[in-house]
């Protein structure tokens, strides 16, 4: 794997996702733009032993593992639709903490400088886990993360619709969970992610430094309208990753690794999953409201509502207008736009607007 040395700094340093790929199984690709198929009720487990690290996961879902000690990473997602799975990443990045640093290290390359692995990272400026998550997108595209993880997790289009700031997993760090939702060939994806972020060198005017890294970056994801109903199988799922003893010793005494972070490892995703189950918990109407209007508007739809009936129609961006200025023409004439903070209108089931509306 490349290195990149610093004429200037004399220091290397990696991209954290780059250490040793293991392979251990699959999930397919694109969805196929469908609702796709219905998960069982419970989710039931099953046991998954990787020998250095136990998980218990959804029956019949695959498992993609990466790295080692410090950036261990694990995907698990279900082979019939991508937008189904659970994540964790112990390290992500290096990601630029300026335009500058980028810039600098872009003309350093041009001019004969070593170019590092991650010179086409994304500048998450400033380092926060807000913005860290809302470059996800920009991350998973990078060459070094493909490279790390075939089935990275790409999560398009990654809208977050609400972060809240926690205790910091990690000293002189900063941690965060999130609700968002995500798109993928039409279809959108709901879940809960958490992050860690924190300044590894800081910008000095020097090739190479002015970087951050994400630590124990997890999510768990479902489609839209269904992850409410398995959020909390999915938060479980994650909760149960257990680290070998053997194992910590083993990556201790490989590189004295900072903040014991391996042997912590079970025990903080187990704390990361308490922290999203929480957040989850916590949403508000107004978040769901505001998930609903983004769903619709990436799919491209609007709803109206009969408010004699309450029942509630979705109809392509753009119907309604034409609707209400030939209403009469209609037998169903007095159907109105959903009011916009009419949580119990904005929950309720969505008929097809082009079978009902007559």
């Amino acid at each position: 794997m490349a290195k990149f040395t610093s004429r200037r700094a004399g220091r290397r340093r990696r991209w954290a996702l780059a250490a040793g790929l293991v392979l251990v199984t699959g999930c397919g690709g694109g969805g196929d733009g469908g609702t796709g198929p219905t998960p069982p009720s419970t989710l039931p487990f099953e046991r998954f032993d990787a020998g250095f690290f136990v998980l218990d996961k959804p029956v019949g879902w695959e498992v993609t593992l990466a790295g080692g000690c410090t950036t261990l990473a694990f995907r698990v997602c279900d082979p019939r639709d991508p937008l189904r799975q659970i994540f964790y990443f112990g390290t992500v990045g290096p990601v630029y903490l300026c335009q500058e640093q980028q810039d600098l290290d872009a003309w350093y390359v041009a001019h004969g400088g070593f170019p590092p692995t991650w010179l086409d990272a994304p500048v998450v400026d400033p380092l926060t886990p807000r913005n860290f998550l809302a470059h996800w997108p920009d991350i998973a595209s990078m060459e070094a993360a493909a490279d790390f993880m075939a089935e990275f997790p790409r999560l398009q289009d990654l809208a977050l619709i609400a972060v809240t700031p926690r205790a910091a997993l990690l000293p002189d760090a900063a941690t965060a969970d999130a609700r968002g939702l995500f798109g993928q060939d039409g279809r959108v994806g709901e879940g809960m992610f958490l992050a860690t972020v924190k300044v590894f060198f800081p910008y000095n005017g020097n090739p190479g430094a002015g970087t951050g890294y994400g630590h124990f970056v997890c999510g768990v994801t479902a489609p839209k309208g269904e992850f409410a109903a398995v959020a909390e199988r999915l938060v479980a799922s994650l909760e149960s990753f257990t680290v070998t003893g053997d194992y910590v010793d083993w990556c201790l005494q490989q590189s004295q690794q900072t903040w014991g972070a391996v042997a912590a490892a079970g025990r903080t995703l187990s704390e990361a999953s308490d922290i999203i189950w929480e957040g989850w918990q916590a949403r508000s109407h107004s978040q769901d409201i505001s998930a609903e209007q983004w769903s619709d508007g990436y799919r491209g739809v609007e709803r109206v509502y009969d408010p004699d009936t309450g029942t509630v129609y979705e109809v392509p961006v753009g119907w309604y207008d034409q609707y209400d200025l030939d209403r009469q023409a209609w037998d169903m004439s007095g159907l109105q736009p959903l009011p916009a903070d009419a949580w119990e209108i904005w929950m309720r089931a969505v008929l097809d607007g082009a079978g009902n509306i007559h």
